[in-house]
């Protein structure tokens, strides 16, 4: 298996053990990730997100993933990934499983890995129909 493809795993694993530190750990100093939610630079920022993502409270714990390495090599990586938690909006619960297929490399958002070359795809959430 190539080590980036390790990382990924570490990576949503960490997810699944609501592991904060193991998360941030998989990231560059000067990491990118951008989502519908977030749009965050720096390891830093990107660690104190998972930290919010993972705690423990009513709005969060729940959260896991189901995840498939479909591919990783020396620049980049790709997931099949399903995400399934209780979201909280207006102040209801709703559960969300959330599913993005890997993407070709021209349209991936991507972070960077320890050598500064682009390793995973950040999740996109398809828009409900």
């Amino acid at each position: 298996m190539h080590p980036n493809a390790t990382l990924i795993q570490r990576l949503f694993s960490s997810l699944n053990e609501h592991d904060h530190e193991g998360m941030a750990a998989c990231y560059h100093l000067q990491a990118k990730f951008k989502d519908i939610a977030f749009d965050l630079n720096g390891k830093k920022e990107i660690h104190a997100m998972w930290h919010m993502i993972c705690q423990p409270d009513a709005h969060t714990s729940d959260i896991c993933v189901m995840f498939n390495v479909v591919h990783a090599d020396d620049r980049r990586g790709w997931v099949n990934l399903v995400d399934d938690y209780t979201s909280i909006f207006e102040n209801r619960k709703a559960p969300i499983a959330s599913r993005t297929a890997a993407r070709p490399p021209r349209t991936a958002k991507s972070v960077a890995t320890p050598n500064t070359k682009p390793l995973v795809s950040t999740p996109r959430r398809p828009s409900t129909p």
